[in-house]
């Protein structure tokens, strides 16, 4: 009687609210574990928890008194640690220690901290002054069903990529294991991030990890969320990173864990299972920044370590270990999405490869889909032609500077750049955000002045200024609209003989070399300038956010142009042929991507334009 009852004391649905009653009566909180229980769904609870909960009890209280009453003081007490030591060994609470708080950021002064000093201050999680912390979960209550807006495959934005490893079981997968990875991941996690804070780590995290990547630190993570379930668990570790420049950026990393069967939504690569095989799939969302190296180092390396450790050696399994193809997640269902065989995988990274084709034709940089380079290559090991040839030089006197002229300041005022797409009708094809209200405000759509379109004389090297009007645009869906010179400026804008460039039918391919055309604004008198880069994918935005007022990219191409700066946005990018492949939206910060208005886009604005009256 005395068992059951102490069982159903801890396993019972409302246990995370008499958590909290039982903490604010006491006027006592672990950090970590109040935490925890205020964002997690399934309540963690600790040894002295377990006790005052049992003691609350009659009966678990009169036999403590019993005990008490033929023994020593201490008696009653190691009857409590007997009961929490044997319903862990029948794995009704999962203990969990750590030593350090996960969920706490460091910052960049002295209060970053080691593991002495989390001992000494208020951040320890201790609660006898020892380093270490102990609580329990109760897998018996964790809830069965999963919410289906806890996890997609489906990103609305091209700089982010989802990466995912599973092990594919042929009859049936042991029980247990979703509980003892979580519980294992949670240690590892909070082990690394407490030693990523520590001094003497510094220097190793300069360089992400030392993989051979370069030019970005991943300053500081911390556990945002935790959530599980009975056959998947939920992760967002939150990190900083400082590019080489200083420039800081916060962001997240979302890992899913789930066990499932061929029916199942998340179930990766359901076409080829049987009835009986179970696919235990770890995947992580991210930015695509340092081909994906954010993402391993923001927690999806520790949890793949965890998998394999407790597959292998908690429980003795053997699985069929596969990767998939990233591009695949990206474009299509998972259900069908491809993947290789990790030993396949290994022997490329062997010899040296740096990139694997997928069945359906996806190229993928084996550095993505494994945190690490293939042996004997570097981060900027790649091939980009030197010298461009005459079409692209011939292309930029159809390039223009876009500007937007203040009425109350007298001045121009988001200058970008832009090409001329037809000088006979005078129209130019520039990037939305530099005329128009881009950001998710009260102003989004708004336009605040008037065009201006700068050509750059050849003797003075000044440009002449001529005005013009956005005769087609679509800011909710693209990053480009198109201008029309007024008629009082037509006939002066011919007579400058502006070229004009033709937009690319074909689009463009991964590696394929290319050019961004624009003009820098950093120095006077301003230059136009055509810095190389190559490209890396393609992205299709599949489920927009419906009812959102503000910019959802269609569609992109995703590119490495490190040198492309300040006033080359909405300049063409053209290929060696000297067509538009596409124009500059935007970069990012930490990062040398850019990301490009691909051209199918373009030719749609413009057949709009030219049906115009």
């Amino acid at each position: 009687k005395w068992f059951i009852s102490a069982i159903s004391c801890i396993m019972r649905k409302g246990l995370g609210d008499e958590l909290r009653k039982l903490h604010t009566d006491q006027h006592q909180k672990n950090p970590f574990v109040s935490w925890w229980n205020d964002t997690s769904n399934c309540a963690a609870i600790t040894p002295d928890d377990c006790v005052q909960l049992w003691r609350t009890m009659e009966f678990m209280r009169n036999l403590g008194l019993n005990v008490e009453k033929t023994r020593d003081d201490r008696s009653h007490l190691e009857v409590f640690e007997f009961l929490q030591s044997l319903l862990a060994r029948f794995n009704m609470l999962l203990p969990i220690a750590i030593t350090a708080d996960p969920t706490k950021a460091g910052n960049d002064d002295t209060s970053d901290f080691c593991h002495q000093d989390m001992i000494d201050n208020d951040h320890s999680l201790s609660a006898r002054g020892s380093a270490e912390t102990t609580f329990f979960l109760a897998p018996g209550i964790f809830p069965s069903k999963i919410p289906q807006d806890v996890w997609s495959y489906i990103h609305s934005d091209s700089w982010h990529m989802i990466l995912s490893h599973s092990w594919l079981f042929k009859d049936t997968a042991p029980p247990g294991m979703i509980e003892q990875i979580f519980k294992s991941t949670i240690i590892d996690l909070s082990t690394s991030i407490c030693a990523s804070r520590c001094p003497s780590h510094r220097h190793n995290a300069q360089n992400m990890g030392g993989s051979g990547f370069s030019g970005t630190t991943c300053r500081h993570r911390y556990l945002r969320t935790a959530k599980c379930w009975k056959n998947a668990f939920f992760l967002e570790v939150g990190i900083r990173l400082e590019s080489e420049k200083r420039h800081t950026q916060q962001s997240s990393v979302k890992i899913f864990v789930h066990l499932d069967d061929k029916k199942s939504d998340f179930c990766i690569r359901s076409s080829g299972m049987t009835q009986s095989m179970r696919r235990l799939t770890v995947s992580a969302k991210g930015l695509t920044s340092n081909s994906g190296t954010y993402i391993w180092k923001g927690g999806l390396e520790q949890v793949i370590q965890s998998t394999d450790h407790v597959i292998e050696n908690t429980f003795g399994w053997t699985a069929i270990r596969e990767i998939v193809c990233s591009q695949c997640l990206a474009e299509k269902s998972c259900k069908s999405a491809c993947v290789w065989k990790k030993d396949y995988i290994k022997r490329c990274l062997k010899e040296g490869r740096p990139t694997v084709w997928c069945q359906d034709g996806h190229k993928v940089e084996l550095s993505v889909i494994c945190g690490k380079l293939p042996n004997g290559m570097h981060s900027n090991d790649r091939i980009i032609e030197r010298n461009p040839s005459r079409r692209i030089q011939h292309c930029i006197s159809s390039v223009v500077i876009v500007g937007l002229w203040d009425h109350n300041t007298k001045s121009l005022r988001s200058l970008g750049s832009g090409f001329v797409v037809d000088n006979n009708k005078g129209l130019i094809i520039t990037a939305a955000h530099t005329l128009i209200e881009m950001e998710k405000t009260e102003n989004f759509g708004e336009v605040h002045g008037r065009p201006r379109i700068g050509v750059i004389d050849s003797k003075t090297k000044e440009p002449f200024w001529y005005s013009a009007e956005i005769v087609v645009r679509n800011q909710d869906e693209v990053d480009a609209c198109v201008l029309r010179i007024t008629q009082e400026s037509k006939c002066d804008f011919k007579s400058k003989r502006v070229g004009k460039l033709k937009i690319a039918t074909d689009g463009c391919g991964n590696d394929e070399n290319v050019w961004i055309l624009g003009y820098s604004q950093k120095e006077s008198p301003i230059n136009i300038e055509s810095p190389r880069g190559y490209v890396i994918r393609s992205f299709m935005n599949m489920q927009p956010e419906r009812g959102r007022r503000s910019f959802q990219p269609r569609q992109e191409i995703v590119i490495v142009c490190p040198n492309a700066t300040f006033g080359h946005s909405g300049g063409p990018c053209v290929n060696r042929e000297g067509n538009v492949v596409g124009i500059l939206s935007r970069g990012d910060p930490i990062d040398n991507k850019r990301f490009l208005v691909p051209s199918n886009q373009l030719k749609l604005l413009y057949k709009q334009a030219t049906e115009q009256k």
